[in-house]
């Protein structure tokens, strides 16, 4: 009731089926039948008479064929497995580094405001002493070994 580009196509429809290699043995012999073979999902097309010995080989070839194509396959989906598994690792090294970089942030904030207010903490008492030396130095400017004694503070 079917001819075989019709099998051709329903073997291709089914997804149990989908991947298996189909090869046309048939005595259309036409250039356009050979194409239509093709595009109904044929691997191969061979017209009659045919040899067994090659018929036998392109089963052969086209099995290898298979075999290659689904190891390819289980390849590509460890390997895509592979990716996402280091790309997820990835995220989390960089949401690690954000975080990390936000507390050093924080730290370097932290530590500019000590440091500004440190400054201003030994600055307010050695403004005194520095005051309190050009006072005495302009009192005691008679005594020179003094002065010098007090220069030597400004230092």
């Amino acid at each position: 009731e079917m001819d075989g580009y019709e099998v051709c196509e329903k073997l291709r429809a089914d997804e149990r089926t989908k991947d298996v290699p189909i090869i046309f043995l048939t005595a259309k012999a036409l250039k356009e039948d050979i194409i239509k073979g093709f595009e109904v999902g044929g691997q191969d097309y061979i017209t009659k008479p045919f040899d067994a010995r090659e018929l036998m080989e392109r089963v052969k070839t086209q099995l290898e064929l298979k075999t290659q194509r689904e190891i390819l396959k289980n390849m590509n989906e460890v390997l895509e497995e592979k990716v996402k598994e280091r790309t997820a690792l990835l995220q989390e090294a960089l949401s690690n580094l954000d975080k990390a970089n936000q507390e050093l942030q924080g730290l370097d904030t932290a530590k500019n405001n000590f440091l500004m207010m440190i400054s201003h903490e030994l600055r307010t008492p050695l403004n005194g002493i520095v005051g309190a030396s050009y006072f005495l130095r302009d009192t005691l400017h008679e005594d020179k070994e003094f002065g010098e004694f007090v220069d030597m503070q400004k230092v």
